[in-house]
């Protein structure tokens, strides 16, 4: 995500990038952690996170983009669409987008 920031009184303006490195395991998704295959559908959750950061501005829509990736089947039959996986969702996208 980039956001320019106008400093008054002088006409600049910066270029604030943020970048989403590293992930949430599946246990931090607190997606289904016993069933196999739990690992991969955390890692797709954090590219879409990612994805979100590099190509969103505003938090509703990454929360909307978000939200369909976790109900869509692959990812939903691990627990994404539960509550618990998109309350941390939504507080990491909290922290992206204030």
């Amino acid at each position: 995500m980039q956001e320019a920031i106008k400093i008054p009184g002088t006409g600049a303006i910066i270029i604030r990038a943020t970048t989403l490195r590293g992930g949430l395991s599946a246990g931090q998704w607190e997606l289904f952690t016993d069933m196999r295959g739990a690992e991969q559908c955390a890692e797709r959750l954090n590219t879409r996170l990612r994805y979100c950061v590099d190509n969103f501005s505003d938090k509703q829509a990454a929360i909307h983009y978000m939200t369909k990736c976790m109900y869509a089947e692959r990812q939903a039959k691990y627990g994404a669409a539960d509550s618990e996986p998109m309350r941390i969702m939504e507080d990491v996208l909290g922290e992206i987008y204030p």
